[in-house]
């Protein structure tokens, strides 16, 4: 069984550390199309982990690193505010 530390569920501010959850979606002309998550190395590159990708209606849940961007996919991340735009930047730009 699940057991939580008292108190824990209580301050998820705290516990989270200013994380937050987002969705991304990767427009066309981004530069990431067609490249794998380990070739961008996004979360060395900018702090954000990929935590499933929306293509279509297909989940892909704890992508593999392996697994290719495609133009519309929806990236499900986790990051902090000021990390979702560098990979915004990332994605489109390669910087």
């Amino acid at each position: 069984p699940l057991v939580a530390r008292p108190g824990l569920l209580a301050r998820p501010a705290d516990v989270l550390g200013g994380l937050e959850l987002d969705w991304i979606t990767v427009p066309s002309h981004a530069r990431a199309v067609g490249r794998s998550i380990e070739e961008l190395a996004i979360r060395r590159r900018t702090g954000v982990t990929i935590v499933a990708i929306l293509r279509g209606s297909v989940p892909v849940v704890d992508p593999d690193p392996e697994q290719r961007i495609e133009a519309g996919d929806e990236l499900v991340v986790a990051c902090r505010a000021a990390d979702r735009d560098a990979l915004e930047r990332f994605l489109v730009e390669g910087t």
